[in-house]
């Protein structure tokens, strides 16, 4: 049986295999991993928060012809994709 120092000899010493795998990552691959590290945090659910209140906000206190998105059809669509959300949940316990 091979003892440490002579298996170290043989193969260099123990690489640290997450460090080795993430000097390979691309760009795109490390903005991926930021993007899911970060998603479900406090301080993304105040940025969607934030940005939520802002739009609802400006499209009903704007005035008319700088609104984009006219009330209530953002709120519709909040609506909506949170049914959606829900059902699909729903669907998926068995």
């Amino acid at each position: 049986m091979e003892t440490a120092k002579t298996l170290k000899e043989k193969f260099g010493s123990p690489k640290n295999v997450n460090v080795e795998h993430r000097k390979r990552l691309s760009g795109l691959d490390k903005l991926a991993l930021f993007v899911t590290q970060h998603i479900g945090t406090v301080g993304f659910f105040f940025m969607i928060f934030v940005w939520t209140v802002s739009w609802l906000s400006w499209n009903i206190l704007a005035p008319r012809n700088l609104r984009f998105d006219p009330f209530p059809a953002f709120v519709l669509w909040l609506f909506i994709s949170n049914c959606q959300d829900q059902t699909l949940a729903g669907d998926a316990k068995i």
